[in-house]
């Protein structure tokens, strides 16, 4: 009896021999693409084996699926031959040349924070050069030399520098994955202001309506935690750009002016912004995402030279007598004082706003002689 079944196990072995042999066409079903729904049927020989479901969910090139190859049938193939294994160096080209999905590219991720990845050279060499769009009608966003994450969820609108992986992609991701299976750190508040502020090329954004509301949103969310050389450069430099959303467009911030019924005209260029009275940052805030989305604080605004007052002349003041008319004046801006920003007081100083005493023509704040005050005003400080 058992030499029949070893004589069955000969015979057997060399039929499996002759027809792996003969060279006649095998046929295995594949998915081309990871979004592909149905399978492909291909020769054998133009096939791909992979030792790992994960390069099955991002890798764009014809691979059995994984648990079908796993059967015998397929490991006979490739002793074989008659199939081809896919290499580590063959999917760093591959994912190179590709241009994945959204959710192809969170796979490649999840692959090189796996345990089947540990070389840290070859995970920088895959994430030096990479390219994802998040629908196949998106623009392609391409990432080279990734060190950071952006842990601030900056708003899709704006460009990130291509070293720094999207919030949006971040999220999927633990701290210690990000640190620690991806070598990544998280971006500094000061990157990504050299980033928007100081390169000339990006100053352009604060230009346009729609990426100017999400930078000064942003700006103004973390605007106390910088340190006072860091917030004059900021100032500085916003004070010569039209980056202030109003109502006659983009105007600089010291034509701008806060919505405020201490406004005398009515036809002034309003802040179209939403405002908020205080907007801190901290690291033991509450403050939801939702209720931080685009605001932008009055303090940041009053500090970047936008406007809280009209300092031209209220029409309801007549000039009739010197007195009189420095009186109310004086009074009416002793009321807002602690309400004016700087842009406000330099204004105030450059306007031809008191009457001389020997004539009704206006004069401004610094050519004016105090001969003696015909009037008290107490205000408390």
């Amino acid at each position: 009896m058992i030499s029949f079944f070893i004589k069955c196990f000969f015979k057997g072995h060399i039929i499996l021999e002759e027809f792996f042999s003969s060279k006649t066409n095998i046929l295995v079903r594949v998915r081309q693409k990871p979004s592909d729904d149905q399978l492909s049927i291909i020769l054998s020989t133009q096939a791909f084996l992979s030792n790992s479901e994960f390069i099955c969910l991002f890798l764009s090139k014809p691979l059995v699926p994984f648990d079908f190859g796993k059967t015998d049938f397929f490991k006979i193939l490739r002793i074989y031959k008659l199939i081809n294994d896919i290499d580590y160096s063959m999917i760093i080209t591959d994912i190179h040349q590709s241009i994945f999905l959204l959710n192809e590219f969170i796979e490649l991720l999840h692959w090189l924070c796996s345990k089947e990845i540990t070389n840290k050279i070859y995970i920088q060499q895959i994430l030096s050069n990479l390219h994802f769009r998040e629908t196949i009608h998106s623009s392609i966003l391409t990432l080279k030399n990734l060190e950071f994450y952006d842990g601030f969820k900056i708003s899709s609108n704006l460009p990130l520098p291509s070293n720094i992986l999207p919030s949006n992609i971040a999220f999927y991701f633990s701290y210690e994955q990000l640190n620690k299976n991806l070598y990544l750190t998280e971006v500094s508040l000061e990157y990504l202001l050299n980033f928007y502020i100081y390169q000339k090329e990006q100053q352009k954004l604060f230009s346009e309506k729609k990426t100017s509301i999400d930078l000064l949103s942003f700006i103004s969310q973390y605007w106390n935690q910088l340190n006072e050389l860091k917030q004059e450069q900021i100032k500085n430099i916003l004070s010569q750009i039209q980056c202030i959303p109003t109502t006659k467009g983009m105007k600089l911030p010291k034509d701008s002016y806060i919505y405020s019924s201490n406004l005398f005209q009515k036809n002034l260029p309003m802040i179209t912004l939403k405002i908020s009275k205080v907007l801190k940052i901290n690291n033991d805030n509450n403050i939801s995402n939702e209720q931080l989305e685009n605001f932008v604080s009055i303090d940041f605004l009053k500090q970047i030279g936008c406007r809280t007052i009209d300092i031209s002349i209220d029409p309801s003041i007549e000039p009739s007598s010197d007195s009189e008319y420095n009186r109310e004046y004086i009074q009416t801006f002793l009321k807002r004082r602690k309400n004016m920003s700087e842009a406000d007081l330099q204004a105030l100083k450059q306007s031809k706003c008191l009457i001389g005493k020997c004539s009704i023509e206006r004069y401004y704040l610094g050519k004016l002689h105090i001969i003696s005050f015909s009037f008290t005003y107490r205000y408390n400080t």
